[in-house]
């Protein structure tokens, strides 16, 4: 986890510029059960038989040995939900609390993410393997009432990639089957999360509607449990995430064009957005009349049979950016990928957004004829840093 930058150095930057196991509800048999985390609350405990013996000391005298637990205990949270399309759904949240008397620091997020059969929702595909569900599934966070996004964030934006390829997870199916209908995503926190004992940082998911199937959703949260409470000034800043997804764009010929709000790219509900990097992803999408029309309205030939991520034709996508205060970061259009690193699709710009800034996205399809190939397109933009609050 990366350190924040000081604020007062943020300040002097100029704004960027670029040229015991219990199933759970939704728990499907043949996949492993979510294990409860470990819990010391520091009490004092005997040690077990075979402790080592206290020279010159008959073993049934020998001592009893407190043992305290250490300040900072490794833990597991995880939790999962099944969503259908154009719905939303909460996993257990029971399975996400902070235990009752222990502070719990989170310093890691993941999402995976499955696709499932629409006809029997326990045996995922074994056809086609596009990818591309990280578009599909969107989050939403909120922790005692504070919100760490500014509406629902497509998983695959919270953070960069770690490979050129989607990150594929490979299950094997009953029949033998090896699927790649799957995919993990990583949210590293720039500012881990102290929960309170007892408490829980509620995620929601949403299912977009561009594919019409149910998709299994598991997050997992990966931290410490902690004998002592934070201080102040670690409670006082929380991770904050915000996302355009841009129109899809089908790519015929025709220029077409389409920008994000200054209710998109925006910081958080007060004070200032510490940002320490843009995401932007491009998707493809092969549309399909069968399928209803599940994108939006611009849309002539129905929904989609699959999303996949953009890994040729890199310019497929021209994009400009700039900040309501003054700060053009992307002055003209451009290819993506001269904003956006070809692996982690990552813009690394620590900067300090001003309290009721926000970005203005700008993205074209540059007239790229696919028409051919009866293909649309989608790029998704996402601002990711850390907000001070109140403890």
């Amino acid at each position: 986890m990366n350190s924040p930058i000081p604020r007062e150095e943020l300040r002097r930057q100029p704004a960027p510029q670029v040229g015991p196991v219990s199933p759970e509800p939704n728990y499907v048999p043949g996949e492993a059960a979510d294990l409860e985390s470990v819990v010391f609350d520091g009490e004092a405990v005997e040690m077990a038989a075979g402790r080592p013996l206290t020279p010159g000391v008959a073993p049934g005298a020998q001592p009893s040995f407190p043992v305290s637990s250490p300040d900072e205990w490794p833990t597991v949270l995880t939790a999962q939900v099944r969503i259908s399309p154009n719905a939303g759904g909460s996993p257990n949240q029971q399975a996400l609390r902070a235990p009752a008397k222990t502070w719990l620091r989170i310093d890691e997020i993941r999402f995976s993410v499955r696709a499932l059969k629409s006809d029997n929702p326990d045996v995922t595909f074994s056809t086609y393997t596009a990818m591309g569900f990280g578009a599909v599934i969107a989050a939403n966070f909120t922790l005692d009432g504070k919100a760490l996004t500014s509406g629902p964030v497509p998983v695959s934006v919270f953070g960069p990639s770690r490979k050129l390829t989607a990150e594929r997870l490979i299950f094997n199916e009953p029949g033998g089957y090896i699927q790649s209908r799957a995919e993990e995503y990583v949210w590293p926190l720039e500012v881990p999360i102290f929960v309170k004992p007892g408490s829980i940082l509620e995620p929601t998911f949403e299912h977009r509607g561009y594919l019409d199937y149910q998709i299994r959703v598991r997050v997992s949260y990966a931290g410490v449990l902690l004998k002592q409470a934070p201080s102040q000034a670690d409670q006082s800043k929380l991770p904050f995430v915000s996302a355009w997804v841009a129109p899809t764009l089908p790519l015929d010929g025709t220029l077409r064009t389409a920008e994000s709000t200054e209710k998109d790219l925006v910081g958080p509900p007060a004070g200032e957005f510490n940002v320490e990097y843009f995401i932007g992803r491009q998707y493809l999408a092969i549309q399909s009349a069968t399928f209803k029309a599940l994108m939006d309205a611009d849309l002539d030939a129905g929904g989609f049979v699959a999303v996949g991520v953009i890994e040729r034709s890199a310019d497929l996508f021209w994009l400009k950016l700039a900040g309501s205060w003054g700060a053009p970061v992307v002055p003209e259009m451009v290819p993506h990928y001269a904003v956006f690193d070809r692996v982690s699709r990552q813009l690394q710009v620590p900067h300090i957004v001003p309290e009721d800034g926000y970005y203005i996205a700008t993205v074209t399809n540059n007239a790229q004829d696919l028409s051919g190939q009866n293909v649309a397109g989608m790029t998704i933009i996402s601002l990711v840093g850390w907000q001070e609050v109140s403890p």
